[in-house]
């Protein structure tokens, strides 16, 4: 490699005017202004800075080692008698959770922990006489403190009104209820889980000492974990780029919008990307000092990733690629050297790194053989992903013109989520919000280019490589663009950063002497100052308060647990929800407890009729949610239960498809009798036998016979319905009835007529006849509603008889 050489004044304004243009060109797409000629002004821009900037300074790493460092035979006994007691300790645990995974996993493994960390500590015993003196800049205390200020940042900014957002009623993602779940199983059941091991492990201290009440406490060890990255980031990149670089691109990570949409929830997915980080580190530090005591660990937990989200699998590649970067520069020292003295050095060098490879592979081994005891469990867990993606036939076309041009838009769709819009996942973005401040959007995208065009010099081929592997491949494989898919990009990207601002800083320092130093510290914190404004008011102030975004935390679940947390010890929960499974175990089991008791039904007659259930002895909820008929449904419970007090439940930031009714009976008898003129006959199938036969005030989603869903008859047959009734019209007019179904099919009559939409009805008694058939399990029914022609709200026909002598009440007619 060259030397770097200074850059003269016109390139220096290059540079600055290059960078420039590349603001201005980030500002316009800010705007939505000149879209298409803005997006040129930002590429041009940063490659114009990127190009003319040139190399920057190699790593100070020292060719080879002459000389071993003389070690003595009592310390090369010890080194290896303590690295093969670690080996020896991490073979036997491998192979005892191999076939006793769930029995013996709680001393295990962490006894293949403790031996790779002794296996380790042999090696550093007795590699010491290899290993190469180091070239980094020495800690200062300025340094010290303004890194102290960054992790401290990252903290506040990833607990900070922790309270507010994400609400703490709902979740991102369906994965936050597994994480949760997962470590509810660990303690409740004593699962010991092998696929998100230690993503699922997180919750459990704070479920062993505060319950399970509390999202909050679930979330908190994944955002600590989150903002461990920081520092993690930070020692990766103090090993090939100047401390202030360094310290740069780790208070951009600190602050950054797009890794806090991550961070502060309890996702299986992003844990992991601390890990990468520091896999990433211990391969820098061992091709900067050599020896053989990390090895291991690069093995170790690489493959670990594994037993992680598969989008991590890729991690081993890039360990797979480092290493044989490794070799092949040792390869080229050693034909290149020019005297014998470095021939010998260079070749043990080699050999040393051969040997620490073959070490990553056995502790890679020993992960995999545990693994693949695990696979018995789900032979498919490595292909499951994929094959549900192949389903999707209109990106996995066959025809290869399409296929390719398909995967040509995707990377233009791809490149877009920095500066354009961003990700679409409303849970983990604020709608058409780039992933990137324009500070760091501007920073990143000349370090794209500054690091291809230099990618010979201090490992930036290597991890701009790395990026845009992963960056591709996870856009490219997967049938739809989901950005939270990419999060091992992240860390990267700032690392790519840091390379840039080294050499901007350089340059600067270079050309204005010590000026430059007052201008590098001043442009550096109004930078950060600037970019910490952005994406706190991205993410605080807009995301934090976006209605679409706070809307997709909460769903039928999360609203019901939420009323049944408010409930009293002796309550019982009567649910009216297509949240069939909800007393049942599911993803949601460990958040809404067992202190209060519940079922689900889809029929409210049998309560109508008085009928007693589970309740017994308890205070009785009543709990009807959308697609249901609330309003009708809780008017009716009026008309039956009269001293039961029955209310409209609005969400606190009132989402009307959240909206519920409730009762709560004093009575768990109806002090009305609801004489239901409907007569309902309910069979089996096509057959002809009878399952139910009873009468019913309304035909309602909510008065599906339970013999009918997949709780009565597990799914075994469809039911089929034959309705008789009649109901009363008090008021001459035009009227709309009309039947809604679910998953059914209806034939029905009025007065021996098929209804007409409007049609025209006299006072008196009117007769309704249907026959139906369910053509499901789950999520069926019928229900008939009227009103008035184009007049007020849509009301479910009632069938009752108003008692002898007495007109039917007008409250029941929607004129």
């Amino acid at each position: 490699m060259k030397p770097t050489e200074q850059l003269s004044w016109a390139r220096f304004a290059l540079v600055v005017l290059g960078i420039a243009a590349a603001g201005v060109g980030q500002w316009f797409i800010r705007e939505q202004s000149y879209v298409t000629q803005a997006t040129i002004a930002l590429v041009v821009g940063a490659l114009t800075a990127a190009l003319v900037m040139g190399p920057p300074q190699p790593l100070a790493i020292p060719a080879v080692s002459l000389q071993p460092t003389p070690t003595s035979r009592y310390r090369v006994v010890v080194g290896l008698l303590v690295s093969l007691l670690g080996i020896g300790v991490f073979g036997y645990a491998c192979y005892g959770l191999f076939f006793r995974w769930t029995a013996a996993f709680d001393y295990l493994a962490p006894l293949t922990v403790a031996a790779v960390a002794v296996w380790s500590v042999g090696l550093a015993i007795l590699d010491r006489r290899w290993r190469l003196s180091s070239e980094s800049a020495p800690w200062t205390a300025w340094e010290i403190a303004v890194l102290l200020l960054v992790v401290g940042l990252a903290f506040f900014m990833r607990f900070y009104k922790y309270d507010y957002f994400p609400p703490h009623d709902g979740f991102y993602a369906i994965e936050e209820p597994q994480s949760g779940m997962g470590a509810w199983e660990i303690l409740a059941l004593k699962s010991r889980p092998w696929e998100f091991l230690l993503d699922r492990w997180l919750g459990v201290p704070g479920f062993w000492m505060y319950g399970t009440d509390d999202i909050t406490v679930l979330r908190v060890p994944f955002s600590i974990v989150s903002a461990l990255t920081i520092p993690a980031l930070y020692f990766l990149a103090r090993q090939v780029v100047s401390p202030p670089a360094a310290l740069i691109g780790s208070a951009l990570l600190a602050m950054s919008r797009w890794h806090l949409n991550y961070a502060r929830n309890a996702h299986n997915i992003f844990p992991t990307t601390f890990l990468v980080v520091v896999v990433l580190a211990l391969c820098v530090r061992t091709y900067k000092r050599r020896g053989l005591r990390l090895y291991p660990w690069i093995g170790f937990w690489s493959a670990y990733t594994f037993y992680a989200y598969a989008g991590y699998r890729g991690t081993s590649i890039l360990v797979a690629v480092f290493l044989l970067m490794m070799t092949a520069i040792d390869v080229r020292d050693w034909l290149r050297a020019s005297t014998p003295v470095l021939r010998t050095a260079a070749k043990r060098r080699l050999l040393i790194h051969v040997a620490g490879t073959v070490l990553v592979a056995l502790a890679m081994a020993g992960v995999f053989v545990v693994l693949g005891g695990r696979l018995h469990d789900n032979p498919a867990y490595f292909l499951e992903a994929a094959n549900r993606s192949y389903q999707n036939k209109l990106y996995y076309t066959d025809d290869w013109g399409s296929w390719l041009w398909l995967r040509v838009l995707r990377q233009v769709d791809t490149l877009k989520i920095f500066h354009h819009w961003g990700d679409t996942e409303q849970a983990y973005n604020l709608p058409g919000e780039p992933m990137l401040d324009p500070i760091t959007g501007v920073l990143f995208t000349a370090a794209v280019f500054y690091c291809l065009r230099f990618w010979r010099y201090r490992l930036q081929g290597y991890f701009v490589w790395a990026f845009l592997f992963l960056l591709f491949v996870g856009a490219t494989i997967t049938q739809t663009l989901v950005v939270c898919r990419l999060q091992g990009i992240v860390p990267l990207l700032f690392l790519l950063i840091a390379f840039l601002c080294d050499r901007l800083i350089s340059v600067t320092g270079e050309r204005l002497g010590r000026a430059g130093t007052a201008v590098i510290a001043v442009v550096a914190w109004g930078m950060c100052g600037a970019a910490l404004y952005l994406n706190y008011d991205a993410y605080f102030v807009r995301t934090a308060n976006n209605r679409v975004v706070r809307q997709v935390f909460r769903n039928f679940y999360t609203n019901g647990i939420t009323y049944l947390h408010g409930m009293p010890d002796n309550g019982y929960l009567l649910f009216v929800s297509d949240m069939h499974n909800m007393f049942q175990l599911n993803d949601y089991t460990w958040w809404r407890g067992d202190r209060v008791p519940g079922s689900v039904t889809d029929d409210l007659v049998p309560l109508l009729e008085g009928r007693s259930g589970p309740w017994k002895g308890r205070e009785l909820h009543l709990l009807i949610q959308e697609p249901y008929e609330r309003d009708d449904l809780m008017e009716l419970m009026q008309t039956a239960f009269p001293d039961a007090s029955c209310k409209v439940i609005r969400h606190p930031e009132n989402f009307e498809h959240l909206t519920q009714t409730a009762c709560i009976f004093a009575s768990q008898k109806p002090q009305a009798i609801l004489r239901a003129t409907m007569h309902a006959n309910y069979f089996q199938g096509d057959g002809n036998q009878l399952l139910l036969e009873r009468r019913e005030p309304v035909v309602s989603w909510g008065t599906v016979p339970d013999v009918c869903e997949s709780w009565g008859n597990r799914g075994a047959y469809e039911c089929r319905v034959e309705w008789d009734g009649t109901f009363n019209v008090s008021e001459e007019g035009e009227y709309e009835v009309q039947a809604e179904t679910r998953q059914s099919e209806i034939n029905w009559t009025i007065d021996d007529r098929q209804p007409l939409f409007p049609m025209r009805l006299v006072p008196g008694e009117h007769r309704l006849q249907a026959k139906a058939r369910f053509r499901g399990v789950n999520d069926i029914g019928v229900r008939i509603r009227w009103r008035r022609a184009g007049v007020g709200q849509w009301k479910l026909l009632r069938f009752e008889a108003p008692p002898a002598g007495q007109v039917r009440p007008s409250v029941d007619d929607p004129s």
